[in-house]
């Protein structure tokens, strides 16, 4: 499976299923954006979307990912996405099209699974916080419900 039919799958479940507007940001010369930003409600949720062919499959059939190592094939795309994470939500969302399982990851916690450094490992992820059956709109959701509620909240603060 290539990116563009996993992103376009993936973006029309979100106008379907979460409302508001899903628009491709990416092209040759952004220089590092990500793929595509979802509007809803004046709040900005900006998607990178990789598809990942390598798992593993634990003794106790347990899937564990890499998220990283989709990652570093383009260290400069994650930086600038880092560098706007910080003023907005910004997430991975990676397909596994051979367990048709995503990870759907925010960017502050896909750098807990970049190796250090001097060290080739990468860490594992597994669990259902965040790696699940189907494209990944599930853990979307409840990610921008996280964002949601942290912007509304910080509004409401400013204006009391």
């Amino acid at each position: 499976m290539k990116e563009a039919p996993y992103t376009s799958s993936l973006s029309r479940d979100i106008e379907i299923d979460v409302g508001g507007k899903v628009i491709k940001i990416s092209d040759r010369s952004t220089l590092g954006l990500p793929d595509s930003m979802h509007l809803l409600d004046g709040i900005v949720t900006y998607i990178e979307t990789k598809i990942e062919e390598n798992y593993t499959l634990g003794s106790d059939n347990v899937i564990y990912v890499q998220p990283w190592r989709s990652v570093k094939k383009d260290i400069r795309q994650y930086e600038v996405c880092r560098s706007i994470a910080k003023h907005s939500c910004v997430v991975y969302a990676i397909y596994y099209p051979i367990i048709k399982m995503s990870c759907v990851i925010p960017v502050e916690v896909l750098a807990q699974f970049r190796p250090q450094p001097g060290e080739s490992f990468m860490p594992y992820l597994c669990g259902e916080e965040y790696l699940r059956k189907g494209r990944g709109l599930s853990q979307l959701k409840e990610i921008m419900d996280q964002n949601r509620g942290y912007v509304y909240g910080r509004l409401s603060k400013s204006f009391s």
